[in-house]
Formats: structure tokens, C-alpha cells, sequence
């Protein structure tokens, strides 16, 4: 089994990296690959021919007799298996054991967390914004965010602790937002690209840097599950953060709209 990649968001392709590797771990396919080959909305040919190994460690196990490529779905998994049926500890187990990111991704989360986290207690905070539409979850307004945000700081300050807030967002005016409100109390990857007013999200831009994109997106992810309190909208991103730390606290502000999910 191979799979190839299509043009889907870092963390869509992700989520079928991970269907892929529980169904092998439970012994439905003899091998697996992950080669995402000269496609995918992250493939720059300056950091080689699959985009999966720019980020994470290659993924080649058991045997390559018979081997059948395939994009998209993965065959035998139940639609969206990593979203409906994986829970995050289960998740967690699969990544620590088959999917494992590049030392200069991790030094560069390691580097930032200690420069801004160190001694605070830190709320993470996801915004996925841009082309995220509303028949796939309800909307939700940055102020609402902030609200959420504040009552948490609240509670932090009756206690006199020491906080951080760290903002996750494709959205340029989410992130001005917050820090204005927050100033000093917040931290963010300042130099990231961010959708601006009749700009495209940054994962369709083709006039940004493929592998930065991809890399600024991931690094965004691993510092949200890093966090001590996680608040976040429907996104597959902040959903692989709950995976990467699935004690953390999580509020969830909306959720996925799918009337094709089926009843348990």
C-alpha cells in the first residue's frame, strides 16, 4: 500500500497518514508507504520529490509485494477514519510510534518554546479562518474567541499566575486583534504568512514558499499542543494538537458539520 498525495491541507493529508498507519498496526495491509511524489499543495522540488520526508521521518514498512497506490481515502478505512473514529489517545500511540517530525522542525517549536513559554502558564488559541465555509462548521467571529480567551485570563489572574497566549491563525486580522488585546501577555510566529483582505489562504497561494507554508502550519500545530489550556475552532490542525497532547485541556468552539457521519 502507497499512498500518494492530492491537493488537500497539511493536516487533511495527515489524517489519512494516520487511518493509514491503524490499519496497518491492527494488521489489515502486510506494507505501507507515504510517498506524496512531485504533487500536493507543498511539493517544491529544491527540498526533493516527496513532500511527506520535507517535515516528517519516511514511513516504508513490511512488504512491497503487490503494492497498490492510492490518493485520498485509504481502502478498508471508514470515511474520515481519523477524525470520527480515532480518539486521541489512540492517535497519540500511532504517531509515537510511525510518524515522527524533523529534528530542525522540533529544535525550531523547542527554541520558541523556550523564548515565550517558559514560565507562564500558556492558553493556546487556534483561528482557522479564510476558506474554511460555513457548511462545514458554524461560524464563529474573532470577538467570540476573545471572550472565550478572557474568561480564561480571568480565572488566571484571580489565582495571580503568570500567562501567555499563543495564537494559531490563517487570518492576518485575528491575529492583530488578539494582540492588541493581549500586548505583552502575547506571542504568535510573528513573520508567518497570513490571509489579508482579497488575498487567498496561505495553503492555495501559490506565490508563497510551498515548503514554508507546510512548515509554518506544522510548527503552529506542535506549539498548540504544547499548551496548558487549548481553545480552538474546527480544523484539522488544532485536532492534531489534542492528538500530539491528548490530556490538555480543549474548548471547543464550533464543530464540524457532517450529517454523513453515521450513528455509533
Amino acid at each position: 500500500m502507497v499512498l500518494k498525495a492530492h491537493e488537500i491541507g497539511m493536516f487533511g493529508a495527515f489524517n489519512q497518514v494516520l487511518a493509514l498507519v491503524k490499519l496497518y498496526d491492527r494488521g489489515l495491509y502486510r506494507g505501507m508507504e507515504v510517498d506524496f511524489g512531485k504533487k500536493g499543495l507543498y511539493y517544491d522540488p529544491a527540498h526533493g520529490d516527496n513532500w511527506w520526508t520535507y517535515y516528517c521521518d519516511p514511513i516504508s514498512v513490511g512488504e512491497r509485494e503487490g503494492v497498490l497506490e492510492v490518493s485520498g481515502d485509504v481502502p478498508y478505512a471508514r470515511r474520515r477514519e481519523a477524525e470520527w473514529y480515532t480518539m486521541p489517545e489512540e492517535a497519540f500511540s500511532l504517531i509515537e510510534k510511525y510518524i515522527h517530525f524533523k529534528p530542525h522542525i522540533l529544535e525550531k517549536v523547542r527554541a520558541f518554546e523556550e523564548a515565550h513559554f517558559r514560565d507562564h502558564v500558556v492558553i493556546g488559541v487556534h483561528y482557522r479562518g479564510t476558506d474554511k465555509l460555513e457548511s462545514e462548521a458554524s461560524k464563529v467571529y474573532p470577538f467570540d474567541v476573545f471572550r472565550h480567551v478572557q474568561q480564561l485570563v480571568r480565572q488566571l489572574l484571580m489565582d495571580r499566575i503568570k500567562y501567555k497566549i499563543f495564537v494559531a491563525s490563517d487570518e492576518q486580522r485575528m491575529v492583530d486583534m488578539m494582540k492588541s488585546m493581549f500586548s505583552t501577555h502575547f506571542c504568535c510566529q510573528e513573520k508567518a504568512l497570513r490571509a489579508v483582505k482579497g488575498r487567498p489562504p496561505p495553503h492555495f497561494d501559490r506565490f508563497y514558499d510551498r515548503y514554508l507554508c507546510g512548515e509554518e502550519a506544522l510548527i503552529d500545530c506542535l506549539l498548540l499542543s504544547k499548551c496548558d489550556l487549548l481553545v480552538r475552532t474546527s480544523s484539522n490542525l488544532s485536532l492534531w494538537a489534542t492528538y500530539l497532547n491528548p490530556t490538555m485541556p480543549v474548548t471547543e468552539l464550533n464543530q464540524r458539520i457532517d450529517d454523513e457521519k453515521p450513528v455509533d
